[in-house]
Parts: C-alpha cells; structure tokens; sequence
C-alpha cells in the first residue's frame, strides 16, 4: 500500500476562515496518481471516525491528487489511521488534521426543528376549506329547515287550540262538502256553469280537503309545497301513505291542475274531484279508527 502525505487546502472561491459541518474542503496529496480510479473511491476508517470525512471528488495534477471532501461531525480531528480505497488499489494517507466548527452561532439559543406555529399555522389548499365551509352549511341549513318545519306546526297547532277545535276534522270535512253541495247543486245539470263559479267551488274543495289533512296529521298544508306534505304525511302514519299516499298526491296534483287549466274545467271534473276527495277522507278515517281500535284492544289484553 502506497504512502503519500496530504495538505489541508479551502475548497477554491471559498470565504470561510475555518471549516464548518458539511463545507467541502481540499485534500492535496502528493505522489503518483495516474492510475488511480476516483470514481469508486471512497475512504477506509476506523468505525470511532465515520462520518468524520467523506470524499465527493476527485482530480489528478502534477505530483500530486486534489481530493474534494466534507466532514459532518464537529471537532478537532486527527485521523492517524487513513486510507483512500478503489478497486484494488490503496493509499495511506498522512497527516491529515483538521478542525470543523458548528455553522451555529454560539451565542444564539438553537432554533426549534420547524420554528414555533400555532394550531393554525399549517397551510392547506382552497379545496380543503371548501369542503369544511360547504360541510357546515349544509349542516345549518338542515337545522335551519328543521327548526322552521317545527315553528310552522306550532303555529298550526296555536291556531286550531284557539279555534278551540270543536268538531273533529273528519266531520268538519264533511260538513264542508254538504255545504258546497247546497251551494253548487246547479253542477249537476246539463248547463255548464262560468268558469269564475268553477273556480270557486275548486278553491272551496281543496281548502276543505287541506285543512282536514292538516288537522289530522298536524301538516301545514296551506303553507308547505306538495312534495313537503307528502314527506311529513309518510314519517307521521306510513300505514296512511303506504295505503292513501297515492291517492293523497293525485289529489293535490288534481287541486293544482284545476288552477293552470281553468279554462278547460267541465261541472263533470269538479264533481268527480269531489267524490274522489270524499272517498279518500273516508279510506283514511278508517284506516285510522281501526289503528285506534286495534290499539285499545292491545292496551286491554
């Protein structure tokens, strides 16, 4: 194994007055190194001085071997027992000392790995608040809905308690349909009543009918879409809308119809729209006396 004795040198344009953790530095090694292979050399060392010194390059001149190296460890060293290994060939290398100093100021505290942050110091993308602010709208405007679904029963319930609610609904419903028979008894006859007449009796039978639906499953018909009542009516008796929903929405698709085709209304259609509301209150007023019954005789047993 060949000798050969080395000079610490700064690497070239360096402005550093001593060498810190990390900072490439020079090695020029005198004797013959024509033959030597850089490319896959690397430097033997005692297992106490790893890390000590590591070569990054290099380069042949005359004489003489400019070694490109780094040290990552802090301190004064003197590595007695080096050698710069490639391939097969070796070099001892002698008197190489050197002392690396930390790129630290002493006299500042250390700094935190990643600096101080508050809980909302870390950055997110656009996407990531969108989806939170999107999230709680939606959650308030459910909760929102809710409480508006149950301010509006309230109110419907404060105004049948001071109506005093004196005639059950199914009786009242009844009772209205008498009426609008007395009233509009000429519907039956052959002569075609005006339409502002037809009109009349068609706003008369759909408040009779909605105001029976309201008060018996307590829905704000009058205020609520169609679509709305038919949710409140199927999560208050399924029973009902498994049996009567049906008939329910064709009713208040009908009442509406009567509203866009006015023009187009026969007494026949007004008649048969009442009949088919009749026969619907009664299917769920009986539907609803047998759930009673049924109820009571459970109660009973």
């Amino acid at each position: 194994m060949t000798d050969s004795s080395c000079k610490i040198q700064m690497a070239p344009g360096s402005t550093e007055a001593a060498l810190t953790v990390g900072q490439p530095f020079e090695l020029s090694c005198d004797g013959d190194w024509t033959k030597f292979d850089f490319r896959q050399a690397e430097f033997k060392l005692d297992e106490a001085d790893l890390y000590k010194i590591k070569i990054l390059s290099g380069t042949v001149g005359s004489n003489e071997a400019h070694l490109k190296v780094a040290s990552y460890v802090v301190g004064d060293h003197s590595l007695k027992a080096l050698s710069l290994v490639s391939g097969n060939e070796a070099r001892n290398l002698n008197g190489v000392h050197f002392q690396v100093t930390s790129v630290l100021d002493p006299k500042e505290p250390p700094a935190e790995p990643f600096g101080p942050r508050g809980p909302f110091g870390l950055s997110f993308p656009w996407w990531y608040h969108a989806i939170w602010i999107t999230f709680v709208l939606v959650i308030l405007s459910l909760i929102f809905k809710r409480w508006k679904n149950w301010r509006e029963k309230r109110k419907l319930i404060a105004a049948l308690e001071a109506q005093g609610a004196a005639v059950e609904p199914f009786a009242q419903f009844n009772q209205s349909l008498r009426r609008l028979q007395r009233q509009f008894s000429f519907l039956g006859e052959k002569q075609e009543a005006l339409i502002k007449i037809k009109i009349e009796f068609a706003e008369e039978l759909e408040k009779a009918y909605r105001t029976y639906i309201g008060r018996t499953f307590l829905i704000p018909t009058f205020t609520w879409k169609d679509s709305h009542v038919l949710r409140e009516l199927k999560s208050t008796d399924k029973k009902v809308f498994q049996e009567q929903g049906a008939a329910v929405d064709r009713l208040l698709q009908e009442f509406q119809k009567a509203k866009e085709q006015k023009e187009q209304l026969k007494n026949q259609d007004l008649l048969q729209l009442l009949e088919f509301a009749r026969k619907n209150v009664d299917e769920i007023f009986l539907l609803r006396r047998k759930d009673d019954n049924s109820e009571a005789q459970g109660w009973k047993r």
